[in-house]
């Protein structure tokens, strides 16, 4: 006993087992045992003699409770549990074992259980250093942090130098952007304990928060230096090289943290970012996964597992994980981005930019925040905002891989080609391998009808650098394009082929016939003949104060965004580009302002929620509004064109809606427009291009729904892409009377527009009509061939022939 109170334990358990062959029921020599082998390491010993002496002391409460802590220790948290209620049923007084099932619980991710078994044991023993740091690590999980950071100083009152509270502390104060607070306290832990893993790991994040890398690197050295088996410091080796883009690295320091322990959630978190920014949708799902099953309460996870049920178009799976990230850790970064996507993803644009300009507040040196709200901006054509957070995150510091291309992708869009030319050159700096630059001078020889150096430039693009899925998907679209300008169709419609593979592996997951299916015999059962009539028959009034909307409809890529370029060089038509708003409607707006619980289209024929002109009225003024907002129209404008190609499947929606407002319908022979929207590289909205043959069978589907709305009596205009090209001014003129709009010669002169078209379609219509494609479809004979049988009747319908 004296040798295991002056600390020497090897004296202490060599002596104490030898008694033990003597007297091997000796309660108190098994415990002497348990306690040295526990504090040895020997964590199974321990759990033998704590076990040997509850059977001989059944009813000794802390014989329990230290049973309690080894099974915990080894991971056997029920048969701990156990002992552990055993242990406050024969003593409630006794805090050590309130604190050992605060661990359990705090293990387990239950932090409020956690906290409150925490704060029994305070109640019982508010001076136990160690409980007040437990309590205040699970207050800090749970976000509250002023708690938190008052359980600390308690701590270090009682304790001045016990190192996990001035750790915890630091953490806490770094959080709270008390910065300055924060340094001094992680150096005077360190002042303490030079050599302490945890405390110089915390210290170098902290540093790596600040972008201070060669300072952070050294800290994070020095602690696997201290301790090679502390899983914390690789992991967060890797955090700075996934900082510097450096994947390589950083997948090193992964591995190895793995190694240490293989089921780490943070490791596997991280992991699941990298996954998810290089496209691996898939595999970024399943580390999510993984490492939500070791943390469900890890905020960062499920705010990147939210983001991936977003990129997959599950906005209500995406919407349960953002939620509870942002509930679990309201100061995690993470978890705004996330919610800031979600926003987008909403259409709730006033929050998600306050939501972007929110994590730009918190952590400034953040690329990821600068970039999405850039890209927000830009969504909305406020390329000046745009670039405007592009050049405050310069300022600020940011300058890496993503962050170039990002602001260099902008500036192409713009049409600034030599300021596009010359970031992509500075991400070259971060990445000597990376394609962007190659890949943009392809481009702008493509634009000067070069395409033969624009094969040369996407030559020179080294496969093994395409590690990105959706750098790669470009790269080949890009590919396909060239080849198909120089004439080689095969190697054309194989790069395409290979590009949309990239694309579906970036989605993670592909068009499901049979849901599309379900999906429009819905719609087409709803809108029955007798509905309809029911529906139309008491007209809304027609809305006097905004400009009239002008509906262009059709299957991507058959003409939507050229015929909008041509309505809108007329000074009394305002172009507004692809909306969402009806999509909107359609998705939740629609049930909102009816107050029904029932999806559309049901929705507008709910008996508990019977539809009525004040109803129809706000479902009208909220896209009016929505379309207001976006600033296109003048005192001047009298029309306002809405291109979303999508439109067409919801004309009953627009009908009733709008009984006044133009609604056009463009089409291209069936075979070009599937093959053109497959050569487009559409992410996961457009999820039916995962293949030619899926495109035809929603291209069919599409096409019987129009159809499906003139036969029940729903009126539109009809033109071809065809007679357009072939002979613009005719057709503009037959469009414009349709419109009630006067001719103006403007219309004839749509090239010479300055205005920015956001679709794929930006470089085509920027130039004059050209009938280069009208015939495409003869160059994929073979390739088409399989897709003659889906579309076959669609084909006749529309007059065309497969010559």
């Amino acid at each position: 006993m004296r040798h295991y109170q002056q600390g020497n334990l090897q004296a202490a358990g060599q002596l104490a087992e030898q008694l033990l062959v003597a007297s091997p029921d000796d309660a108190g020599l098994l415990e002497i045992t348990a306690a040295v082998a526990l504090q040895s390491g020997n964590i199974r010993l321990a759990v033998e003699r704590f076990r040997q002496q509850a059977r001989l002391q059944p009813d000794n409460a802390l014989v329990h409770s230290n049973l309690c802590m080894a099974l915990h220790t080894l991971g056997q948290n029920e048969e701990a549990f156990q002992n552990g209620q055993k242990a406050v049923q024969l003593d409630p007084k006794l805090a050590d074992a309130w604190n050992n099932l605060g661990n359990i619980f705090k293990s387990g991710n239950h932090l409020e259980g956690a906290r409150e078994h925490y704060a029994k044991a305070l109640a019982i023993d508010h001076n136990d250093p160690k409980i007040l740091v437990n309590a205040g690590a699970v207050n800090q999980l749970l976000g509250d942090l002023d708690t938190a950071e008052q359980h600390y100083r308690d701590a270090l009152h009682l304790q001045p130098g016990f190192i996990p509270a001035w750790n915890n502390l630091a953490t806490v104060l770094q959080k709270q952007q008390r910065h300055d607070e924060a340094e001094t306290t992680f150096q005077h832990a360190l002042g303490l304990q030079p050599s302490n893993p945890e405390t110089l790991t915390n210290y170098g994040s902290f540093l790596l928060e600040r972008l201070e890398m060669d300072r952070a690197r050294g800290y994070f050295e020095k602690a696997i230096q201290a301790n090679p088996e502390y899983a914390g410091a690789w992991i967060s080796m890797g955090n700075l090289y996934d900082r510097l883009d450096d994947q390589d690295n950083a997948q090193k320091y992964y591995d190895k943290a793995l190694l240490l322990d293989p089921e780490n959630s943070t490791v596997l978190c991280n992991i699941a970012y990298r996954l998810y920014e290089l496209g691996e949708q898939q595999d970024a799902v399943d580390h999510f996964i993984r490492a939500l099953k070791n943390n469900p309460n890890s905020a960062k996870g499920l705010a990147g597992l939210g983001k991936a049920m977003l990129r997959q178009d599950d906005r209500g799976k995406a919407t349960e994980y953002i939620e509870k990230a942002l509930e679990l850790a309201p100061w995690d970064a993470h978890a705004h981005i996330a919610n800031a996507h979600l926003l987008e993803n909403r259409r709730e644009t006033k929050q998600a930019e306050a939501e972007w300009q929110w994590v730009i507040e918190q952590q400034p040196a953040m690329a990821e925040a600068y970039i999405g709200l850039a890209n927000h901006y830009s969504a909305r054509g406020q390329y000046e905002q745009a670039r405007e957070q592009f050049m405050a995150a310069e300022v600020n510091g940011i300058a890496n891989l993503n962050f170039y291309h990002a602001w260099s992708q902008t500036e192409e869009k713009v049409h600034h080609l030599d300021e596009a030319e010359r970031l992509a050159e500075k991400a070259v700096e971060y990445d000597a391998a990376y394609p962007g630059p190659r890949i943009l001078m392809a481009k702008l020889a493509q634009r000067r009808k070069d395409y033969d150096a624009a094969l040369k430039y996407l030559q020179q693009v080294g496969r093994d650098t395409l590690d990105n899925q959706l750098t790669r998907a470009g790269y080949l679209f890009e590919l396909g394009a060239v080849y198909d300008k120089l004439g080689d169709y095969t190697a054309a419609f194989a790069a395409y082929d290979e590009a949309n593979q990239a694309k579906n592996r970036y989605i993670g997951r592909k068009y499901k016939h049979e849901e599309d299916l379900e999906r429009f015999g819905r719609w087409q059962a709803f809108f029955s003949p007798d509905n309809w009539l029911q529906l139309s028959r008491d007209p809304i009034a027609e809305n006097t104060t905004a400009p009239r909307p002008v509906f262009i409809v059709g299957f991507p890529r058959s003409g939507t965004s050229l015929l909008e370029q041509i309505l809108g060089s007329h000074p009394a038509i305002a172009p507004a580009g692809e909306l969402v708003f009806i999509s909107d409607l359609t998705t939740h707006e629609a049930n909102t302002i009816i107050g029904s619980k029932l999806e559309y289209p049901a929705c507008l024929l709910d008996a508990d929620a019977p539809l009525d002109e004040a109803k129809m009225a706000a479902m009208r003024d909220y896209y009016l509004n929505s379309t207001r907002e976006l600033g296109v129209a003048d005192n001047h404008t009298l029309w306002v064109t809405d291109k979303m190609p999508h439109n067409a499947i919801h004309v009953g929606l627009l009908t009733l809606l709008f009984p006044q407002s133009p609604i056009i319908h463009i089409t291209r022979h069936p075979l070009n427009s599937c093959l053109s929207a497959y050569f487009s590289n559409f992410m996961s909205s457009h999820r039916y291009t995962s293949s030619l043959e899926s495109t035809a069978q929603h291209y069919k589907l599409f096409m019987e729904m129009l159809d499906h709305y003139r036969n029940i009596g729903i009126g539109f205009m009809e033109i071809h892409y065809e007679d357009l090209v072939a002979d613009q001014e005719s057709v503009t003129r037959e469009i414009l009377d349709y419109i009630g709009a006067p001719w103006d010669d403007a219309c004839l002169q749509h090239h010479k527009s300055k205005r920015v078209v956001k679709t794929a379609s930006y470089e085509q219509v920027t130039q004059k009509v050209y009938t280069s494609s009208l015939y495409r479809y003869r160059n994929y004979r073979d390739a088409v061939q399989g897709i003659i049988p889906i579309l076959e009747t669609t084909i006749k319908r529309f007059g065309y022939t497969t010559d």
